[in-house]
């Protein structure tokens, strides 16, 4: 590049930069926004004032298109009542008893407490004995949860 093209080259940039900057500054979207809102604002009151549309006939005009116009506590009170109630929680453990051929009323108490269907493995054992069914445990799988009391456990592993 000679010395000639490199001035109109730089001319041609600073044309540019001065174009960019009167836009930027002479069109000021702050400054038109403002009006505008104003000027909307003054309309809005015209239309008040001269009775175009009051809040029934807005209402009136929406509910003629197909559309529902609540007030907030109307709104609110649907939405309370159609809000699914809150599940309680439940600690409840379901699991797959399997009782092989020769355990013994202590093995299963111990397997029941190890599954957490019991609390303590002796307190069954001793009911199961005192029910006198501790020798007609029945071998095979059966589904316990711990909601079960010990006495329906007992019904379901011996019947």
């Amino acid at each position: 590049m000679n010395r000639k093209s490199m001035q109109i080259f730089s001319i041609g940039w600073f044309g540019a930069a001065c174009c960019i900057a009167a836009a930027y500054f002479l069109l000021q979207p702050g400054q038109n926004e403002t009006e505008s809102s104003a000027q909307s604002t003054e309309q809005a009151e015209e239309q008040t004032s001269s009775g175009t549309w009051n809040t029934e006939e807005h209402i009136a005009s929406l509910e003629s298109d197909g559309y529902v116009v609540m007030t907030e506590e109307e709104y609110s009170t649907i939405q309370e009542e159609n809000t699914p109630p809150e599940e309680e929680e439940t600690n409840e453990i379901t699991a797959i008893l399997h009782i092989e051929p020769g355990m013994t009323s202590g093995d299963v108490a111990s397997l029941l407490q190890q599954l957490e269907m019991v609390e303590e493995a002796s307190a069954f054992q001793q009911k199961l004995q005192s029910s006198g069914r501790a020798s007609s445990i029945r071998p095979g799988q059966y589904k316990v949860n711990s909601t079960m009391s010990a006495q329906e456990i007992i019904n379901q592993i011996t019947t």
